[in-house]
């Protein structure tokens, strides 16, 4: 009687080590919302945590991280409107994700050029070689 109240209050007191280190996993992808396409090196990033990962060739992402009652993630990708959102996470969780297309537009750039005068031209110059001297003999 006396060892299985012992057994119970050590099951008790490693309780909340065990919960305290349950880790899930989030999982899902990342596609173009027009045409279905894996997005390939895309971002997820969980500010809660301040960690991050990429998009695999599919377009798969699967992270690890502690049990928290909400994290925000931020879903993004070059040339394309970056999506937040904020998900329980109490258990392994799958979410997909379409990115639209957009983003910021940047307006015309026009690059011109003219020459000041002629004098910056530089000529080739034409120089004799050094004259060769051998070992021991004067020129």
């Amino acid at each position: 009687m006396k060892s299985r109240a012992l057994v119970s209050i050590f099951g008790l007191c490693l309780l909340p080590a065990v919960v305290l280190a349950q880790r899930y996993t989030l999982s899902g992808t990342l596609r173009d919302a027009g045409s279905g396409e894996s997005l390939i090196g895309a971002t997820v990033y969980s500010l809660t945590l301040e960690t991050g990962t990429t998009t695999n060739p599919y377009g798969f992402y699967s992270p690890t991280a502690p049990a928290r009652d909400s994290i925000t993630l931020v879903f993004s990708y070059l040339g394309y409107e970056a999506q937040v959102k904020k998900i329980c996470f109490q258990q392994n969780y799958r979410l997909d994700v379409a990115l639209q297309a957009g983003g910021l537009e940047l307006k015309e750039v026009e690059i011109s050029a003219r020459k000041a005068n002629d004098d910056n031209v530089i000529l080739p110059q034409h120089a004799a070689p050094p004259p060769l001297r051998r070992a021991g003999i004067a020129p």
